[in-house]
């Protein structure tokens, strides 16, 4: 786009009704250009703007300031974290942050950098864009500066507006952040909590009846994405809850095998490197559970632990018992001798009222990952 006669874009401008500028080739008179269009008066039902890198960031926030009548999403993308926490410290942030209320249509908000605070402190730019109706913090959590100190309710504006709100852990991984999502974002639609960059900050450091109330929040939630590490002593009491919940489309994440979930429709669980000669089977019990999907990650490292692309599951269901060996995407019924009989294969032993689907991805040997359909 960059490379066309400035006369072309001003036709364009002037005559075309564009809403939407696809990825480009960026560079800085790509974002010049886009700026004096607007101050021609041109590009005014322009509704979004170009994935920027790190490079274009501080154009992209001039960019937009130039656009703040007509843009209904606003992203600001660090992809190298060049920046990291100093993001929130560039002059031009500061701007956007100042004039963010002046954004008369902006319904979606997306920030992806890194930073060294938690969610709460983005309550006043999240007050300022006065139609949101999504936030995305894909945010990248590291050396936390901000103490984790429980707000008053009094200083919170509940936002009923916001219909979908997507995070990961680390962003909300504290019993005053927790509080902050339930209170702040009380009609929500649409809730995912994403996985971090490393194990440790999905698990979750918070406990007890705050949890407990986190995961009622959860299930008034009609669709929900939750990924996250629970301490063995809250594991009964957070199924309890579960188990009181209506039915939704619900799909949670979680390090563990053994559950009694009649609300999820999709699960997703991980294990890690198992011994060589560990011949028992990995067993899912969920008798109460109709189950779309179920996906099994492999975080094994090492090729000591690949136990070949076959993999034996015995799946008993409402339908009754059934034993199964899956290669690759190709799953054949067998007689359960031969399920018993490769036992040192990767064997599933799976109860459930019904299974649609087991999808296998493994780090060491994504060639051999499957997707099973029974």
């Amino acid at each position: 786009m960059s490379s066309l006669p400035h006369e072309v874009l001003t036709l364009i401008f002037d005559y075309l009704v564009v809403k939407e500028i696809l990825p480009y080739e960026e560079d800085f008179p790509f974002w010049t250009q886009l700026m004096y269009a607007a101050s021609q008066g041109q590009l005014s039902h322009l509704k979004s703007l170009p994935q920027c890198s790190s490079a274009s960031l501080e154009s992209y926030i001039y960019t937009a300031l130039s656009f703040k009548n007509s843009l209904a999403t606003l992203e600001l993308y660090d992809d190298s974290s060049c920046f990291g926490p100093q993001v929130a410290r560039l002059g031009a942030y500061q701007t956007l942050c100042d004039q963010m209320d002046q954004f008369e249509k902006l319904e979606t908000l997306r920030l992806n950098y890194v930073s060294d605070k938690y969610l709460s402190y983005f309550d006043g730019l999240i007050d300022k864009c006065h139609h949101l109706k999504e936030v995305n913090f894909n945010i990248i959590v590291k050396d936390i500066q901000q103490p984790p100190n429980d707000e008053p309710e009094s200083k919170i504006h509940p936002r009923p507006d916001v219909r979908t709100f997507e995070c990961n852990w680390g962003l909300i991984n504290v019993k005053s952040q927790l509080e902050y999502v339930m209170y702040k974002f009380p009609n929500l639609e649409t809730l995912r909590v994403n996985e971090s960059e490393t194990d440790e900050d999905d698990v979750v450091n918070c406990s007890g009846p705050t949890l407990i109330k986190f995961i009622q929040y959860i299930m008034s939630v009609s669709d929900f994405y939750i990924h996250m590490d629970i301490k063995e002593e809250d594991l009964l009491n957070i199924w309890t809850e579960f188990r009181k919940g209506k039915n939704g489309s619900k799909k949670l994440s979680i390090a563990c095998l053994s559950l009694n979930l009649p609300n999820i429709n999709q699960l997703s669980f991980k294990v890690y490197a198992a011994k060589d000669d560990d011949t028992e089977p990995i067993t899912i019990h969920m008798p109460h559970s109709s189950l779309d999907s179920l996906t099994w990650l492999d975080q094994s490292y090492s090729m000591e632990y690949f136990k070949g692309t076959e993999v034996y599951i015995k799946l008993k269901t409402d339908a009754g018992t059934k034993f199964y060996v899956g290669i690759r995407n190709m799953l054949f019924e067998i007689e359960s001798d031969r399920y018993l009989f490769f036992s040192r294969h990767t064997r599933f032993d799976i109860s459930c009222k019904r299974l649609k689907e087991l999808r296998i991805k493994r780090n060491i040997a994504p060639e051999s990952d499957a997707n099973l359909v029974f």
